[in-house]
This record gives structure tokens, C-alpha cells and sequence, in this order.
């Protein structure tokens, strides 16, 4: 028993280095080429979505042998392979429009936080944090708006650098992990 609770803390912490690792390689990789990395990361999406249309297409098939309503299969065959091939033949199109319609609803939300903190709010902190955070709203909506190639890479970037710290703080944490699987073996054993 103590043997197999061993192993599974060894995994445990192989586990937490591996997945440690893979975000120092991906933060690194998206701080340094945020470019390449959303067009990788839309690739690998285009992917998965062709890959779940051609599953719904056999679907289709395999409805017709048991006679039950195709229509649904058919729906969601289409819009797999819509999205895949969208994402796949203009990723830098697809990438725009989500960020300007991001852009559209971040940008009406700060236009309500601006009303709500200049005409609800009685505080005036209140105001100010309100008015303060539909502002910034406002500049961040304009911006995916106006500038979502920009947008997407700057964004990429501080994801990056959030995995890259969330990496070495994982890497840390196992190597702790690490020394007290040591210190548990050393009293198993004796």
C-alpha cells in the first residue's frame, strides 16, 4: 500500500514538472513570437474543428442506418467545418472579428460604467472607480477596434508572461514536492 501512495506522489510530481515546463516553453514562446503562437494556436484550433465536422459526417451516416433525425448532425457538421475552414483559410480575418466584436461589448461596457458612476453612485470613490474603470473601457474597446492585430499580440504577450511565471513557479513548487517524496521514501524505507 505504501508502495503504490509512493507512486502516485511520484507521478504527482512528474505531473506538475511536465505541465510546469510546457508553460516556461509556451511563455517563452509567446513573449518572444506572440505572431506565431496565435497563428499556431488557430491552426490547432482549425484542426479540431475539421476534425469534429468529419465526426459529425460519419454521424450522419450512422443516423441513417438507425433511422433517427439527421438534422442536428447536419447543423453541426456544417458549422464545424464553417469555423474550421474559416479559421484555417483567414486566420488573421477571424482573429479581427472576434477582437472587434470583443472590442464593440467591452467598449459599450464602458460606456455604462461611466453612466452608472457618473449618475448611481453616490460615493465619490464610487464614482471615480466607476467612471475610472469605464474609461479605461472605453480606450481598451477603441483599441481592439481600431487595432486588433495589435491587440491580439499585446494580449499574447502578457499571457505569456503570466505562463511563464506560473511555469517557474510550478517548477519550484514540484521540486518541493520533490524533496518531501524524498523525506516520506526515507521513512517508508526504514
Amino acid at each position: 500500500m505504501l508502495k503504490q501512495i509512493r507512486q502516485y506522489i511520484e507521478n504527482l510530481w512528474l505531473s506538475i514538472l511536465a505541465i510546469s515546463i510546457s508553460m516556461i516553453i509556451f511563455g517563452i514562446l509567446a513573449v518572444v513570437v506572440p505572431d506565431w503562437v496565435i497563428a499556431a494556436i488557430i491552426q490547432i484550433l482549425a484542426v479540431i474543428l475539421l476534425f469534429f465536422g468529419c465526426i459529425s459526417f460519419v454521424q450522419i451516416f450512422s443516423n441513417l442506418k438507425h433511422e433517427r433525425s439527421i438534422s442536428g448532425a447536419i447543423i453541426s457538421t456544417l458549422i464545424f467545418i464553417a469555423a474550421g475552414l474559416t479559421l484555417l483559410l483567414s486566420p488573421s480575418f477571424t482573429i479581427d472579428l472576434v477582437l472587434t466584436v470583443i472590442g464593440v461589448v467591452v467598449l459599450l461596457r464602458g460606456i455604462i460604467d461611466i453612466t452608472v458612476g457618473l449618475s448611481v453612485q453616490k460615493d465619490d470613490s464610487d464614482k471615480i472607480t466607476w467612471s475610472l474603470s469605464g474609461f479605461l473601457g472605453i480606450i481598451a474597446g477603441i483599441l481592439m477596434i481600431t487595432k486588433p492585430g495589435l491587440t491580439s499580440a499585446v494580449l499574447m504577450i502578457i499571457l505569456g508572461a503570466y505562463a511563464l511565471v506560473a511555469g517557474i513557479t510550478g517548477v519550484i513548487y514540484a521540486v518541493k514536492v520533490r524533496k518531501g517524496i524524498n523525506k516520506i521514501s526515507e521513512a517508508i524505507d526504514k
